[in-house]
């Protein structure tokens, strides 16, 4: 499956600094729209940060969900709600972990668009007690949980697939560099998407100067911001503006 047929493109979920790739399929879709994605526990939302056209180079996926169709009106209304849910499960839900799968640490945690089940993103092997963590999981959010490994994948790909990557202090390459060598950055103009959740790898301003933002810790919420000296801050999200 190329990726000219498949129109591969890239999903951030809410709730997460996350992208994921998703097959647009005969959906029109553009940068920045919100979207549906069937992930067989239900349909989650999204909003296209790469569109079909701005790859640099060709992209083959398989097996990636595809879009069935764009949000309306009053399920984008909604997702701030959805959000604000969202976060106060993390903390019953990492409680959780803790208790019956130490070795494994949260990684996010996503509601389908009806919210009535959660999407639980885990760091670590696989569960030895898989049974028994679903159930304490369910019982303490209060709803089914699907369990998801997060694991690292190919350094190419997973700029995409897990995260959006970031290089090390020592790679000469710049964090726009890096993201550049793959997508028409230059394109997506504006650092903030709706409801204040800023996008990896934009420009922003801060207390400390202006920066790339590199990282964002939805548990907490706050951004990790690489500066133009190479240096990195922490700052609360709230406290970022768009040049």
């Amino acid at each position: 499956m190329s990726a000219q047929s498949s129109r591969i493109c890239a999903i951030r979920l809410p709730g997460t600094s996350r992208a994921r790739f998703a097959d647009a399929g005969e959906v029109a879709v553009s940068l920045g729209d919100w979207v549906v994605i069937d992930i067989g526990a239900g349909e989650e939302s999204g909003q296209i940060v790469v569109a079909p056209d701005q790859w640099t180079t060709a992209i083959e996926m398989e097996d990636v969900p595809r879009i069935i169709r764009r949000l309306d009106d009053a399920e984008f209304d909604a997702l701030a709600q959805t959000i604000e849910l969202t976060r106060s499960l993390i903390n019953p839900a990492a409680d959780m972990l803790r208790t019956h799968s130490p070795g494994t640490r949260l990684a996010g945690l996503r509601l389908t668009l009806d919210r009535s089940t959660a999407i639980v993103a885990y760091l670590g092997p696989e569960p030895e007690n898989a049974a028994v963590l679903d159930d304490a999981l369910s019982r303490a959010i209060d709803r089914p949980v699907v369990l998801e490994q997060d694991l690292p994948g190919d350094p190419d790909r997973a700029m995409l697939g897990g995260g959006i990557g970031r290089p090390s202090r020592e790679d000469a390459e710049t964090f726009q560099e890096l993201l550049q060598r793959r997508i028409d950055v230059i394109r997506d103009p504006e650092s903030f998407a709706p409801h204040g959740m800023p996008r990896l790898g934009t420009q922003v301003f801060c207390d400390d100067g202006d920066g790339v933002l590199v990282a964002v810790d939805v548990r907490r919420w706050t951004a990790t911001v690489r500066l133009a000296d190479g240096t990195e801050i922490t700052a609360p999200v709230d406290s970022l503006r768009q040049p």
